[in-house]
């Protein structure tokens, strides 16, 4: 009986020796593989709102020089004025009246004041009128025909209509009176349009309409 135990279990382990050999591989980490496939770029990607540059990479070093000039360039090129428009053809086809030089610098002065961001919608020509008042009137313009048009502050217009006061100025004799010194000359008088490189413009004019 004992012999037949020991033959059996003989014959169990001649059968297991008998079969081959099996390795189990399990894969390696491959020091040539692209071992960052599913990790994030180190160049992220920006999403830029308005017409701002996009932020430096992060531990960059800011250079306050040059993120200065830049944004004097901007400025430039925001407020860059191409033509402007003095209605002075004398033909009697005048497209607005004349306003009072110290009207228009009270209204310069307000809208200094205003706060908030104007916008305007699609232009162009799409104007609306951001001061008014004794007959003297200072609109903004979109000349910009696909898209609607966001200042940055009420004070480019301020700035708009002190050119149109600096380049349209009359008393009768072409002197300019149309400056801060002369704000209370009534004898000054001004109209006129300055168009921008950024496809807005200012008009100051002369207003009797809607209790202005």
């Amino acid at each position: 009986m004992f012999s037949s135990l020991v033959f059996s279990a003989g014959a169990i382990l001649a059968m297991f020796q008998a079969l081959p050999t099996i390795t189990l591989a399990f894969p390696t980490a491959d020091p040539d593989s692209n071992s960052n496939s599913n990790t994030p770029s180190s160049i992220p990607d920006y999403f830029i709102k308005g017409d701002g540059p996009p932020p430096p990479p992060p531990a960059a070093t800011i250079n306050v020089t040059s993120t200065s000039t830049l944004l004097e360039a901007r400025m430039k090129t925001f407020r860059e004025i191409v033509d402007h428009d003095c209605d002075n053809t004398g033909n009697g086809n005048s497209k607005w009246g004349y306003a009072e030089s110290r009207r228009v610098w009270e209204g310069i002065y307000h809208l200094r004041k205003v706060q908030g961001k104007p916008t305007s919608g699609r232009g162009p020509a799409n104007c609306g009128r951001v001061s008014c008042s004794w007959k003297t009137a200072i609109y903004w313009c979109n000349d910009n025909p696909k898209v609607e048009n966001q200042l940055d502050s009420y004070d480019d217009i301020a700035w708009a209509a002190e050119q149109v006061s600096s380049k349209c100025s009359y008393a009768g004799t072409g002197e300019n009176t149309g400056t801060p010194a002369m704000t209370n000359n009534k004898g000054g008088y001004l109209k006129g349009a300055v168009y921008m490189k950024g496809l807005w413009s200012v008009i100051v004019r002369y207003d009797d309409t809607n209790g202005c």
